[in-house]
């Protein structure tokens, strides 16, 4: 029922959708001090700090950040045609995989970082075929710096974007280049004010150590989750046939943008190795990926029985989990 309801872009989809998000998040934006309870879900001492301070406030923009998410990754993928235009079936995938656990029903880094990989992939997408994509490599640069100042194992979205370079056939080394470069900007202007501050050489000391060893993955086993991100992968190979498919058919633009989107997939699942503690919110990046393939498959289907009523289990275990977190 879900699937279908969404299968459309009016204003009844619209309304539908805001009240399907608060239905998600009911129970944080009612009792906002239980996204206090847990280990804290930002690195940055700072907005654990306003969290703690401002619960309600920092909950609800927290919902009003995933809900802007879930409407501009619908935009894209429909601009970009990976998914069928005038629907918000992308949207509510996606606020419903981002809501899927309780690490991430409440204020984290992963709200900032996906926006940021958003806005990347939309780039990434946007340089296709352009003759000299001086401008889009250096603000895709700009933007995979941005995330690694944020959560330092992100330094892999540059091999991404080399990656999709790759892809799409660019070879000249300019775009490589200035691609570098512009990752180094966010650096280069932190560095400045550290040195500034004279607080350069503990920061810089401290930033790469997190890559001289692999971190301890610390995952700890949320049932609920398996179980939720266990009916999604049935979801996701139950139409995988045709997600590789479109890889390899249709017009070119099209197929190198699912080839980029695969490509991101596998290269961020690979990158939990240093995910550390942070394993369970590091996981969330494959949402957005995920959701692609989801509903690459679905938005062109009228027959989604078995999808609805997965979906619809996948529902119920998101809605017993936050009953028995109550409790």
């Amino acid at each position: 029922m879900i699937i279908q309801v969404f299968k459309g872009r009016y204003l009844t989809q619209y309304v539908g959708l805001v009240f399907f998000a608060l239905v998600l998040w009911f129970d944080v934006l009612i009792f906002p001090e239980r996204t206090l309870e847990g280990e804290p879900a930002f690195m940055q001492w700072w907005l654990n700090d306003v969290v703690h301070k401002l619960p309600f406030i920092s909950t609800a923009i927290a919902f009003l950040i995933l809900l802007f998410q879930a409407f501009l990754l619908n935009q894209i993928f429909e601009v970009h045609r990976i998914t069928e235009r005038n629907q918000l079936l992308v949207a509510a995938v996606y606020l419903t995989l981002m809501s899927s656990a309780g690490i991430l029903v409440k204020p984290n880094q992963m709200l900032i970082l996906n926006l940021l990989l958003i806005l990347l992939i939309n780039i990434l997408f946007n340089l296709f075929e352009k003759p000299e994509p001086y401008s889009q490599a250096f603000d895709a640069g700009f933007v995979a710096g941005i995330a690694s100042l944020i959560y330092s194992p992100m330094v892999y979205l540059l091999i991404f974007i080399w990656g999709t370079f790759i892809i799409y056939q660019i070879f000249t080394w300019r775009e490589w280049f200035i691609s570098v470069v512009g990752m180094l900007m966010p650096f280069v202007m932190v560095v400045t004010w550290l040195f500034a501050k004279g607080q350069l050489n503990e920061v810089v000391i401290n930033y790469f150590q997190q890559f001289a060893v692999l971190p301890e993955i610390g995952f700890k086993p949320d049932y609920y989750a398996i179980i939720i991100w266990g009916l999604t992968s049935v979801v996701v190979f139950s139409g995988l046939g045709k997600v590789l498919k479109k890889s390899t058919e249709g017009t070119i633009d099209i197929r190198k943008k699912f080839r980029v989107l695969i490509f991101f997939f596998f290269i961020s699942s690979a990158s939990l190795v240093y995910s550390g503690q942070q394993f369970s919110m590091h996981l969330a990046q494959a949402v957005i990926p995920v959701t692609a393939f989801l509903t690459a498959n679905l938005s062109r289907t009228t027959k989604v029985f078995y999808q609805e009523l997965i979906f619809a289990l996948l529902l119920v275990a998101i809605f017993t989990a936050k009953v028995l977190r109550f409790g």
